[in-house]
């Protein structure tokens, strides 16, 4: 049936989507860990949240990470956020997964290489599981690390083989590349980079420029802010409160 009134607009971080993404150890989990304290859930792939005292679920293998996302959209649980963290080492386990499926030996191997087709049932399995967490009623974060790339003025990826000889701009991303970092990105709501200052306080990066990738679809962050959980909350609560009046 086709609305009659407008969706209103929301302030409501749990119900969102986000990438964090920065250099390790820069303070990712714990700011994500601080969002909503008690109704945070991480999927740790990489065992990083020892020293965080959150519900998590330990993320193994591709078939753990597959269970666990099937079990929160069909079962009654009270969390208000999930966070994945992080997805580059999904990524390794999605290609060990199609790697064991293919019975190929490695990436290398020409029954994964062979016209892209490993890489096209990694990007299956990856985007597969991004919309199904996005598809619950729950806020989801994922975490990734940076990496640097170097690009043309415009904003195109110079790639290493290329006889490249003008002008290039070097450029902090997400460390998630090709078709599932794409896809991950324009499925977010933020795009969130942490960092350092030059007075060395851990800051967000929120918005997008020539050398850092970023993005806040709300239009609530500032472009800059601390890498503070409660800061961070309070700039929806303040958008919300103005929204009303």
């Amino acid at each position: 049936m086709l609305p009659t009134t407008k969706t209103p607009k929301t302030y409501d971080y749990r119900k969102m989507s986000g990438l964090v993404y920065g250099r390790p150890k820069i303070g990712k989990s714990t700011f994500c860990a601080g969002l909503d304290s008690g109704k945070v859930l991480f999927l740790d792939t990489e065992d990083g949240t020892k020293h965080l005292d959150v519900y998590q679920v330990a993320i193994k293998s591709w078939d753990d990470i597959d269970k666990a996302s099937r079990e929160l959209l069909t079962t009654d649980h009270g969390f208000s956020l999930v966070v994945v963290d992080t997805v580059a080492a999904l990524r390794d386990m999605a290609i060990e997964k199609v790697l064991w499926e293919m019975k190929a030996p490695s990436i290398a191997s020409g029954k994964f290489s062979a016209h892209g087709r490993g890489w096209v049932q990694v990007n299956k399995l990856l985007t597969s599981l991004f919309t199904r967490l996005l598809a619950g009623s729950f806020g989801c974060y994922f975490v990734d690390h940076e990496k640097t790339v170097e690009t043309t003025p415009d904003g195109r990826l110079i790639k290493p083989e290329e006889n490249y000889n003008g002008p290039s701009v070097l450029r902090i991303q997400p460390a998630l590349g090709g078709k599932a970092g794409l896809t991950l990105k324009g499925l977010c709501d933020l795009v969130l980079r942490a960092t350092v200052d030059e007075q060395g306080n851990r800051i967000l990066q929120t918005c997008n420029s020539a050398t850092v990738e970023a993005g806040d679809r709300s239009g609530v962050l500032p472009e800059v802010m601390a890498l503070d959980p409660a800061h961070y909350v309070e700039a929806f609560r303040k958008a919300h409160k103005e929204s009303a009046s």
